[in-house]
């Protein structure tokens, strides 16, 4: 691989334009009563559009354009869910009254425009440069990841729209939905409660029943947690479900218990599943 190889750029970038795609084809369906439509407790289907443009601009777009170059000042931190819900809120404030939906879709639009520009600067070698990420505390992160955490924000809502609209398509490839969810397994030890980790030694198995998406074992074990490719076979526990599934219970579509009872979710072992619920309880 030369210094100006861009392979690795060009698929996370191929990997954009698909949820871009299959996003603008849930937008183009939907109606004044459509885009009115509740989404979860506080938005509507019209809230979208705005939240995917200012994530971009500030947590994609901006990083990029930036690089290590970041100002001091810009460097900050939103480290936990309270926060990025205080930042969200924030955002929403500094939204005009009188916005319409296509002026959201006009600013989505040119976000994922300056994520092209910047993209289509970049070699494989460049995804190694250093971009300052403020979410999860994550700080210094090469470009790569934030071109990969654009890609898991993206196809999360893109999943979670499509579900609450009822539909089943459009459909994610397999290579857009395994390393969007390879990215969210690695969210698993943030969400690690290390009290109760301090004395585990616990092995679970994260399986997918689309072709081509996981498994990952996700190991606790001397109060820290460690997530890696492939399926051990040694694990406490298997969860065994769909992407979809997997989205239902992330969004809180859905009801667990039921979606394990009626098989939608397979588990392993019912006795483990409440050590799992306890190394990684729910979000309060």
């Amino acid at each position: 691989m030369t210094n100006q190889s861009r392979v690795q750029v060009e698929t996370l970038v191929s990997h954009l334009e698909e949820l871009w795609s299959n996003l603008d084809k849930l937008f183009s369906g939907l109606g004044p009563e459509g885009w009115a439509t509740p989404h979860g407790k506080d938005w509507v289907y019209a809230d979208l559009p705005y939240h995917l443009g200012y994530f971009d601009r500030e947590m994609v777009a901006y990083p990029l354009q930036q690089g290590p170059s970041m100002p001091a000042d810009e460097q900050t931190s939103i480290p936990t869910i309270e926060a990025i819900n205080g930042w969200n809120e924030e955002k929403f404030a500094q939204r005009p009254e009188n916005q319409t939906v296509e002026q959201s879709l006009q600013e989505m639009r040119a976000n994922r425009d300056i994520i092209r520009q910047e993209t289509a600067k970049l070699t494989d070698a460049d995804l190694g440069r250093l971009c300052w990420m403020p979410l999860a505390g994550m700080g210094w992160i090469p470009a790569g990841f934030i071109l990969a955490g654009c890609r898991q924000h993206t196809w999360g809502e893109f999943i979670q729209l499509r579900l609450l609209m009822g539909r089943d398509t459009p459909a994610s490839s397999a290579p857009v939905t395994n390393g969007s969810l390879e990215a969210y397994m690695g969210l698993m030890p943030w969400a690690l409660n290390r009290d109760a980790a301090a004395s585990a030694d616990f092995k679970l198995v994260m399986a997918f029943t689309q072709p081509g998406v996981g498994p990952w074992t996700v190991h606790v074990a001397n109060g820290d947690c460690t997530v890696s490719s492939g399926a051990t076979d040694q694990a406490d526990l298997t969860i065994t479900q769909s992407p979809e599934s997997w989205a239902k219970t992330w969004y809180h579509l859905h009801d667990p218990a039921e979606a394990m009872q009626s098989g939608e979710i397979q588990v392993s072992s019912f006795e483990a599943l409440g050590t799992f619920a306890t190394l990684f309880p729910p979000p309060a």
